[in-house]
């Protein structure tokens, strides 16, 4: 006959305590719940997507016909080859390529356009967008950014106009390094001026 030790421990088959079951059954439930909201999410954002995408109906002289997205695509010799990934992913975007004339939505310049197409963007429908901002030529001008003068971009100058300045500071600060930069992007060097200019 077998007695059970009075100190001895029930054994227990396998299930986990009550507290922990519950907390491991909410979190999965939560994580179920997340996994759901993000897969709704997912397919509410590609629906969106596709409508956006998707070409709209409008009347033209009394006949109803399909009107994709235009966008005018402008740049210096620009079926040279270099604006290609543009026209690429407009392509795979659903817009047809216009120009100046066309019902266009996009403007899409290489260039910064509110000088060359003035007459074209003053008129401008609300709808329609352009790929640059006025002034934003200022701040993606390395040069007009570098010579700014403000104490969290280094000291920099436009050469030649600006060369008197640039060797005058270079007498007062001879060990500071120097980035030169060619306007044609090509050429960066890095160089000391001991005091006499590059």
């Amino acid at each position: 006959m077998e007695h059970d030790h009075p100190f001895k421990k029930p054994k227990t088959r396998g299930i986990i305590s009550r507290p922990l079951s519950l907390v491991v059954i909410i979190v999965l439930t939560l994580g179920v719940l997340l996994t759901l909201l993000n897969i709704y999410e997912l397919h509410k954002m590609r629906e969106d997507y596709a409508a956006h995408l998707t070409p709209t109906m409008e009347a033209k002289e009394g006949k109803y016909a399909s009107k994709q997205p235009i966008v005018w695509i402008e740049g210096k010799n620009k079926h040279s080859g270099y604006l290609k990934h543009v026209y690429a992913v407009f392509d795979r975007i659903g817009y047809a390529v216009g120009d100046a004339e066309s019902d266009w939505d996009i403007l899409w310049s290489h260039e910064y356009p509110f000088e060359s197409l003035s007459k074209k963007i003053s008129i401008a429908k609300p709808h329609q967008k352009i790929n640059h901002f006025p002034g934003s030529g200022y701040i993606s001008n390395k040069v007009f950014l570098a010579t700014t003068n403000t104490s969290f971009i280094p000291k920099a100058f436009k050469i030649p106009s600006e060369t008197k300045k640039f060797l005058a500071y270079t007498k007062r600060h001879p060990n500071k390094m120097w980035v030169q930069k060619k306007n044609t992007h090509r050429g960066v060097k890095i160089k000391k001026t001991d005091g006499k200019g590059l």
